[in-house]
């Protein structure tokens, strides 16, 4: 899933996303939820026993937004991240230009 956001909201847009990927398992699942500033961008992840990569978020600079899966999450229920990214998607996405 992707799309795109304006350079304004890039900041919000990631906070919407963390929060979700938070809020995603409960408390008492081992799994965790990063947040990394990269050159390019933000990168926001969810990890399984704080090594296996189940979800990557990918919010550039540019405004591109991108939600990635791993072959791992095959075994854990990601569906709330992937609610999580597409309701924020929704709510900071650009208009489609016609």
């Amino acid at each position: 899933m992707s799309g795109s956001i304006s350079t304004d909201v890039i900041l919000e847009f990631t906070g919407c996303v963390y929060d979700g990927f938070l809020s995603s398992h409960s408390m008492l699942t081992d799994v965790d939820t990063k947040q990394q500033i990269r050159t390019d961008g933000y990168r926001v992840e969810t990890y399984a026993g704080g090594r296996m990569l189940l979800m990557s978020a990918d919010i550039l600079n540019s405004g591109h937004v991108e939600l990635w899966e791993s072959s791992a999450a095959a075994l854990i229920n990601t569906s709330g991240e992937r609610q999580a990214f597409e309701s924020c998607l929704v709510k900071y996405q650009l208009e489609k230009q016609v």
